[in-house]
Order: structure tokens, then sequence, then C-alpha cells
């Protein structure tokens, strides 16, 4: 499988996750091999689905960390979860921006029919 079907910025991730790899001493090249076939697959996957290698995975070295360390990188994002920080986790990437959730768990929507759409007198 050749890096030609990935959008630019999947190859982009594919490269830097690469070099993080190749330079690990905590995986082989057997290891590195596989790690990275699955990638492309999941980034060939998700690219018909409109998401992105950060979506997906979080940045390639949030990604490389989680690879290295799974349970020391869950205790990071619960820490900055905690302190108020977006943390990237692609389990629970959320479909609608921020700002437009928020809009919406505020109400603004009714605040906003509320005060315009009322008949005039």
């Amino acid at each position: 499988m050749t890096n030609s079907e990935l959008s630019k910025r999947n190859q982009e991730f594919i490269f830097h996750l690469t070099k993080l790899l190749n330079n690990s001493k905590s995986f082989n090249d057997e290891k590195t091999n596989s790690t990275l076939i699955t990638v492309r697959e999941k980034l060939l996957a998700g690219q018909k689905t409109g998401k992105t290698a950060r979506q997906l995975f979080g940045t390639p070295s949030e990604f490389y960390q989680d690879l290295i360390d799974p349970k020391g990188a869950a205790n990071r994002r619960r820490k900055l979860a905690q302190q108020g920080h977006k943390v990237n986790n692609p389990a629970s990437t959320a479909d609608r921006p921020r700002i437009i959730q928020q809009l919406l768990d505020y109400g603004f929507t009714t605040v906003y029919i509320d005060k315009y759409n009322r008949p005039t007198q």
C-alpha cells in the first residue's frame, strides 16, 4: 500500500509518525511496519467519511505517546480535561464545532426566537 492514496495532510501525518517510530527504541522494524499499515488503513477509511488524521489519532507525537505508554497518555488526557483544556481524544471527537455546541447548550436559539419573533404592536 502506498501513501499516494492518502491526502497531503494524511501523508504528512504518516511521514512524521514514521520518523518517530524509526527513532524509537521500543519499536523494531516489524512492529513499525505493522503499525504504519494499520494507521494507513484507518486513514483511508477515515478519508472516505471526511475524517482527518488529527480527528482519528491526534497529532503524530500524541499518537506516538499513546503507542508507547497508553496508560500514561490516558492519565495526561484526563488531567488536561480537568484543567479545562480541549483534549483531542480520537474516540470522542464531536461532530459540531465547540462554539455551536456551547450556543445550543445555552439555549441561544430559544432566546433568539423569543426576543426577535414577537408580534409587533
